[in-house]
């Protein structure tokens, strides 16, 4: 059986991962810092990536939970959460089981290709 809608839900309520995405975030952050100006979107994604380390550590954080949402619904994220669809989360207690399996590269990895997502973007 495949990883379900509330399985992602589950996911992204859970502090610990919501933790580990804002990690993968910020990390994902600073390295847009320093990538080439040639870069796509490069100064959008700088500006948008200085707005989100400028709210690192802040008691409202709208960041971490956007990032964990999306993150909770990356495929490769969701079926190591769910032990490939195999083990579904209920409550916050599965959430968390299912959330240690999710590796740090799979997260960072969903961070990277998610970021453009979140971009404003200007008309031409």
């Amino acid at each position: 059986m495949a990883a379900t809608h509330t399985d992602s839900y589950w996911l992204q309520q859970d502090p610990v991962f919501q933790g580990r995405v804002r990690a993968a975030l910020t990390s994902a952050c600073v390295n847009i810092g320093s990538e080439a100006v040639s870069t796509s979107l490069h100064y959008t994604r700088q500006r948008y990536a200085a707005n989100i380390l400028n709210t690192t550590g802040q008691s409202t954080d709208p960041y971490k939970a956007m990032f964990a949402g999306a993150v909770a619904t990356d495929a490769t994220c969701l079926s190591d959460a769910t032990t490939g669809g195999t083990i579904h989360m209920t409550d916050l207690t599965s959430a968390l089981s299912g959330a240690l399996l999710v590796t740090d590269a799979h997260i960072d990895t969903a961070v990277s290709s998610m970021f453009n997502a979140f971009l404003q973007s200007t008309p031409v």
